[in-house]
């Protein structure tokens, strides 16, 4: 199943529905960033581009198990002088709270600097009590809102 997207009928935002497989990752990041090419916001694209992307690797690997007969959603918005990102899986969430808490793993570990790079490129993170969805901001400089 490819990726369905569906912007909003004020054009602030865009809807993305996949199936949970790391296959789909690429081309879901790619619709976001031409959402955002399109609304001539090219100085967030990288801190956008990479947090949408583990976003997407930890609902599809963690919250799915990388079962592509579940799904994720995600809706990025913005309004003013903010960009939002929302993620959910259909899985059963995890607990996030002990996760934030714990130390960031090894440099030269494989697995384990999600949530680092989560939290060093958003400006605010905001998980569901669940653990299966995620609500990134990112705050765009003056010059980008025009």
């Amino acid at each position: 199943m490819p990726v369905e997207a569906r912007q909003s009928a004020e054009g602030e935002g865009i809807t993305l529905h996949f199936a949970a497989a790391v296959a789909n990752i690429d081309d879901a990041v790619e619709v976001l960033c031409g959402f955002l090419r399109a609304r001539q916001l090219g100085p967030v694209l990288f801190d956008v581009e990479l947090l949408a992307r583990e976003a997407f690797l930890n609902a599809v690997l963690h919250g799915c198990g990388g079962d592509a007969v579940r799904f994720v959603q995600a809706e990025l918005r913005v309004l003013g002088d903010r960009l939002t990102l929302r993620v959910e899986d259909d899985g059963p969430g995890f607990d996030w709270r002990k996760a934030l808490a714990a130390a960031p793993a090894m440099p030269d570990t494989e697995r384990g600097r999600g949530l680092f790079i989560l939290k060093s490129y958003a400006d605010e993170l905001a998980f569901s009590s669940l653990g299966n969805a995620l609500c990134i901001t990112k705050r765009l400089a003056p010059k980008e809102t025009t």
